[in-house]
């Protein structure tokens, strides 16, 4: 299943970075992220690599 549709099935708001926009690069690098994909929630990273199979437990306590 896609990470947004995930996402969306569950109330939270996730939006895909992109290297290649200009705004999705500032972040990259204001965040520090070394491997994509990254998932990042109000501004803080919470998870770059791989995305990890708990994604409930995690995000639940960010909302």
């Amino acid at each position: 299943m896609k990470l947004r549709k995930w996402a969306r099935e569950r109330g939270y708001s996730i939006r895909e970075v992109s290297a290649l926009e200009d705004e999705g690069l500032s972040i990259i690098i204001d965040l520090n992220v070394k491997r994509l994909p990254a998932l990042i929630s109000n501004g803080r990273l919470i998870s770059q690599g791989k995305i990890p199979e708990d994604l409930d437990s995690l995000l639940g306590d960010l909302v």
